[in-house]
């Protein structure tokens, strides 16, 4: 039993990244406006990064303030955020979407210890 727990906090933290800030798409665009990104990288519709200071989450939201944050894209059409980005000086990183792990990985951290 003591091994089933081990295996499921060792998986767990191989899959786990950087803890971020949950934002609404609205507040991550008044950010880069306001100059306060300093790097994004999308995957898909999904957009992470880093804000050049620790900043506080949006009213009405929950988490502690962070300097990491994540944010989604609405499938609206062109909303011109990639010109704003660049004429802010934000650096832009895109990734192919993650078809998920492979599957030794999966194996050797799903059922390895095991």
């Amino acid at each position: 039993m003591i091994l089933l727990v081990l295996n499921y906090v060792i998986a767990g933290q191989a899959s786990s990244g950087t803890q971020r800030l949950q934002v609404s798409y609205s507040f991550f665009r008044s950010e880069v406006a306001n100059g306060n990104v300093a790097e994004v990288t999308s995957t898909g519709d999904a957009i992470e990064g880093d804000f050049k200071k620790v900043t506080a989450p949006p009213k009405g939201t929950t988490g502690s303030p962070s300097i990491h944050f994540k944010t989604q894209r609405p499938d609206l059409g062109d909303d011109g955020i990639t010109p704003l980005l660049l004429q802010k000086n934000v650096v832009i990183n895109a990734h192919p979407i993650d078809e998920g792990q492979p599957l030794w990985e999966t194996l050797l951290f799903g059922f390895g210890p095991t």
